[in-house]
């Protein structure tokens, strides 16, 4: 290996592990914690907390398709497809083939589709 490119491994080496003692150390939030709240929280119809937590996991890791998956599910289950779509969209934007989220996302834009023609 080069170099650079040595120095680059190095350097992505470091930046983990400063990570991770910052996230042992309480100073970095874990997006997974965040994740299990808002999945327990949907798992009990609290549905507007659930999307407050899947909000916090995406604030810390925005890269995530499960999470935006699941804020899509709790915004459906409160009735805010555009919303649900639009996370939906998220999760297949960073996970083209992530079947789950291309069903939801049709459930979704078919329950918009019902409310607008209403």
């Amino acid at each position: 290996m080069s170099l650079p490119g040595r120095l680059i491994v190095k350097q992505m080496i470091a930046v983990s592990l400063l990570f991770g003692v910052l996230l042992i150390a309480g100073c970095v939030e874990d997006p997974a914690d965040w994740k299990s709240r808002g999945d327990q929280l949907l798992s009990t119809d609290h549905f507007e907390d659930a999307v407050l937590a899947y909000d916090r996991a995406l604030e810390i890791d925005p890269a995530d398709p499960v999470v935006w998956n699941n804020r899509g599910v709790a915004l459906a289950r409160l009735e805010r497809y555009e919303e649900a779509v639009e996370s939906y969209d998220h999760a297949l934007a960073l996970d083209p083939g992530y079947a789950i989220a291309e069903t939801n996302r049709a459930k979704a834009v078919a329950r918009l589709s019902r409310m607008e023609a209403s």
